[in-house]
Order: structure tokens, then C-alpha cells, then sequence
């Protein structure tokens, strides 16, 4: 989700979302996570992805410090609170320049048999995010994985030097569609594995993050 500890900008954000059968590790979600983020804070700044969100403070005393931003209690009540019990990626960055970030990629078991979702809840000031204001989208939602039948969706290329290991969590098919727009709802995305099957994209909703803890 776009949400930073300071004034930041993010454009072009792509979400993805899929399950797969691993091999070892059996039925996983994968979640992908790539935009261009700026920072428009005095110092450094930092975006969360929504373990606990007690334990962010302490793990940024790892961060360098000229990298390193400040918190805002209210914004980490606002992820124990709606966010219980999941585990939170804080990215750091400190640059004034737009750039297109390196994507980030990650696994867990699946929370909901039934649906997919992304994170996607938006506030870009520093604060916790306001639900019941809208917001502006500049997103590519993708979703896929082995929910989707031979067949259907659009085929995925990847460069030959993968990693099998990383190759081996991402899909062959995927279905996706962009989100334009001025005045959005603030929330997730979703799709049930059934919109996936038949390739439903009107299917894509944004449930609030209550919905999407439950």
C-alpha cells in the first residue's frame, strides 16, 4: 500500500497477487510490489506495506540513521488496529529525485481460502490514512497464479538467467486492469478465486481494511 511516514509522491504502482504450489513450502500467496516513489519531506522518508505494528519502531534502529524517519503513533495505532496480526514491510528512502524502485516480491500462507486481496489503502502526509476521503490511482492490478485455468488470462514472459527459486512462485497467465483515477475509494484490492477463474475483472473491488483483516 502507498502509505509513507512523511510528504512523499508515488506514481506507476503495480500490485500483484497470486497462489501457487510450491514444492516445499505447499499452497502459497505471493504478493508483488513495485512504484516510483518521491520524497517530499525535509528528511528521510519511508512507505509501508501492511507480525505487529508495535515492533516497527524498534526495528528501524537498524536503519541507518540518515535514512532513518520519524513515526507518528497514530499511524502505527491505525495498523494495529486494522491490521492485526499481519506482517508489515517498511521501505526507506531518502532521494528527492523520481525513480523507479526495484520491486518487491514476498510469500505467506493464504489468510482467505476464497479471495485474493493486495494492499492498496493510500495516504501519502505521514499520518494515519483517512477512509472516508477519497483518493488518486496510478495502479496496475494483477492478479494470477494457479487459481487461474490453463487458458485463460495473458501469458508472462521472464528472462532466461531467473532464478528458478523465484521463477517457480510466479505465474504463467495473469489478469489485470488499470486503476485511473482522480477520486477513489481508499482500500484494498480483491477478487474472489471465482472472478479469477472466469476472468471477471469487474470483479476487482476495494473492501475496507476491516473487511480485509476479518
Amino acid at each position: 500500500m502507498c502509505v509513507s511516514m512523511d510528504l512523499a509522491e508515488f506514481s506507476g504502482t503495480t500490485l500483484y497477487a497470486g497462489r501457487c504450489r510450491h514444492r516445499r513450502h505447499g499452497l502459497i500467496e505471493v504478493l508483488g510490489y513495485q512504484n516510483t516513489p518521491v520524497n517530499r519531506a525535509d528528511g528521510p522518508n519511508a512507505m509501508l506495506l501492511a507480525a505487529d505494528a508495535t515492533l516497527i519502531p524498534a526495528a528501524l534502529t537498524r536503519v541507518p540513521e540518515r535514512r532513518r524517519p520519524d513515526l507518528d503513533p497514530a499511524l502505527m495505532e491505525f495498523y494495529a488496529a486494522f491490521y492485526p496480526g499481519h506482517t508489515i514491510a517498511v521501505c526507506c528512502f531518502d532521494g528527492a529525485d523520481a525513480h523507479r524502485a526495484k520491486p518487491l516480491l514476498m510469500w505467506y500462507e493464504p489468510a482467505d481460502p476464497d479471495r485474493l486481496v493486495v494492499p492498496a489503502v493510500d495516504c501519502h502526509t505521514g499520518g494515519p490514512p483517512r477512509l472516508d476521503e477519497p483518493v488518486t490511482t496510478d495502479h496496475w492490478v494483477i492478479f494470477g497464479g494457479d487459481g487461474l485455468p490453463r487458458g485463460r488470462g495473458n501469458p508472462v514472459g521472464y528472462p532466461r538467467k531467473m532464478r528458478g527459486k523465484l521463477r517457480e512462485c510466479l505465474p504463467d497467465r495473469v489478469i489485470g486492469r488499470r486503476f485511473d483515477d482522480a477520486a477513489a475509494l481508499n482500500g484494498d484490492f480483491a477478487i474472489t478465486l471465482d472472478d479469477l477463474r472466469e476472468e471477471n475483472l469487474d470483479g476487482i473491488h476495494r473492501p475496507p481494511p476491516a473487511d480485509t483483516a476479518r
